[in-house]
């Protein structure tokens, strides 16, 4: 997904990551637990 340079599919991709990176309370959780912090 982050090679690939389509139209539709960039628009995608950045419309989620900027979505997960305004996430607040759910970010700070959902990377407590992929450290094994959670």
């Amino acid at each position: 997904a982050f090679s690939n340079e389509i139209g539709p599919l960039r628009l995608a991709r950045n419309l989620a990551l900027n979505l997960a990176d305004k996430a607040g309370p759910l970010k700070e959780m959902a990377l407590r637990y992929a450290l094994g912090l959670a």
